[in-house]
């Protein structure tokens, strides 16, 4: 019996596809933004320290879209793309809270307050950075989809060969009838 090759994006598990993509951008996203944040932190007063924000936001977008971008192009779905922004957001923006968190935690402990209030701060904090990466993980999905949208005009579906045409014979007992008349 016949059955027609697979096409590449059915022999490419999407999900894979777009956990790869997903997770580099997020780590990436997080590591350059971790970079800003301690830049900002630490560094003595610069020129250009305005463009921090305006520079961050364009690095999250980035990174989205590119997620998106790169695993729908692999995959030819939008989908794969939505999800690739996905995973972007949850890595980057947990990387990010933890970096926040950190930061937080030492800035603190430099100014001699007792452990009970440090504590009050870093559990206040921690709304804002839960809300920071549910945040994260909406703009990620969101700009994922886009990405995705985008990467989808960008794939190449693999050639399927035809199907080949069969005729049919007629049955024994026609053929037979056929001869006679």
């Amino acid at each position: 019996m016949y059955q027609p090759s697979t096409p590449r994006a059915a022999t490419q598990p999407a999900g894979k596809v777009a956990l790869f993509f997903g997770l580099r951008a997020g780590l990436l996203l997080g590591i350059a933004q971790s970079i800003i944040i301690i830049y900002q932190n630490h560094g003595s007063y610069s020129p250009y320290g305005a463009l921090n924000a305006p520079l961050s936001v364009l690095l999250w977008v980035v990174a989205f879209l590119g997620a998106g971008i790169l695993a729908a192009k692999q995959i030819g779905k939008t989908s794969t793309g939505t999800l690739a922004g996905l995973w972007a957001g949850i890595v980057g923006g947990l990387f990010t809270a933890g970096t926040l968190l950190f930061e937080l935690i030492t800035s603190y402990f430099g100014y001699g307050y007792d452990l009970e209030t440090i504590i009050a701060i870093i559990a206040g904090s921690l709304l804002g950075m839960i809300f920071l990466v549910l945040f994260a993980m909406g703009a990620g999905t969101g700009l994922g989809a886009l990405g995705g949208l985008i990467g989808q005009s960008f794939f190449h579906k693999a050639p399927v060969a035809p199907m080949p045409q069969y005729q049919q014979k007629e049955p024994p007992q026609q053929q037979s009838q056929t001869k006679q008349s």
